[in-house]
């Protein structure tokens, strides 16, 4: 579990989605993950298609000179097309969707994260988005079965760590909507089928601009009859990590938003003290643009 460590900051990630630097495969990006390394920040949170496929190796190279590869866990994500990817197939009539789960696809790209990440020891990967697939044909989470398959393998042979999902909204919906993601069939699937599985990471946005879908009761279990419970409250019982992300999604205007609206003065730092307050165990996944961004989250 990623439990909160206030020392060796193990409940902050830095998140590589949205960083201007990354575009540009600039030596600033790189330098500021090996900062974060060595402030204690031991988790990189990224994807295979962020900034069109460029995060990967740049994040390598951030750690490059990192003295203990083995206490760091990058978190990965799989199932979303890159830019160019996108912009290939749409332009030759092939496919118009931004998401390929097809385990063939799937597969590639487990190969292509354990050629680039071999170093290290600690990589998890997570399926990116499903909902976006099952929306297409009304589907179930278990149609995604051979993927699992693939990831459990990974597991079993030790080129990863574990395994999860990384879902902008199907964790929020209700049963039986189009891209629920349904977590307690997805659970009595993997413990029937493997006799110790590897489903360890659940990721989900949580800032204050939806706290309203993270405290939503929406999510059965199969130990606790007749009643429904939270994302949080889910994870918690089945000691799956949590890690939430988006805190600042609408940035300063939502800030400002928020200030005008109830007469308060938050700033940034006010806003990751109370979203750490409401959930203080899950791994928080912060974007940063400089050092001084990291110097700030560390004290918290």
């Amino acid at each position: 579990m990623m439990t909160y460590d206030k020392k060796n900051n193990k409940n902050i990630a830095i998140g590589t989605s949205s960083n201007k630097y990354l575009y540009k495969n600039n030596q600033i990006y790189i330098d500021l993950i090996n900062y974060a390394a060595n402030k204690g920040i031991k988790i990189i949170d990224t994807a295979l298609n962020y900034c069109d496929g460029n995060a990967h190796q740049n994040i390598k190279k951030g750690l490059l000179n990192v003295e203990d590869k083995n206490d760091i866990h990058i978190i990965t994500k799989v199932g979303q097309y890159t830019q160019s990817e996108f912009n290939y197939y749409r332009k030759k009539n092939l496919k118009d969707d931004f998401f390929n789960f097809h385990p063939s696809y799937i597969n590639d790209c487990v190969k292509f994260i354990n050629e680039t990440f071999f170093e290290f020891k600690n990589v998890s990967i997570l399926l990116h988005n499903p909902e976006d697939f099952l929306k297409t044909s009304n589907l179930s989470i278990l149609d995604l079965s051979e993927s699992f398959d693939i990831l459990e393998n990974e597991v079993k042979s030790k080129r990863i760590k574990s395994w999860g999902i990384s879902s902008w909204n199907g964790l929020y919906l209700y049963k039986n909507s189009l891209g629920f993601i349904d977590l307690c069939e997805l659970l009595n699937y993997l413990d029937n089928t493997y006799i110790n599985h590897n489903f360890r990471i659940i990721q989900a946005p949580m800032g204050l601009w939806n706290l309203n879908e993270y405290f939503k009761k929406n999510n059965t279990h199969r130990k606790i009859k007749n009643k429904l419970l939270t994302l949080e409250e889910f994870c918690k019982i089945e000691s799956i990590d949590l890690m939430l992300n988006s805190t600042f999604l609408g940035g300063k205007w939502k800030i400002k938003e928020i200030n005008s609206k109830f007469k308060s003065r938050l700033n940034e730092t006010d806003v990751l003290k109370i979203c750490k307050h409401i959930s203080p165990l899950s791994c928080r996944v912060i974007g940063v643009n400089n050092k001084s961004t990291i110097d700030k989250i560390i004290d918290i």
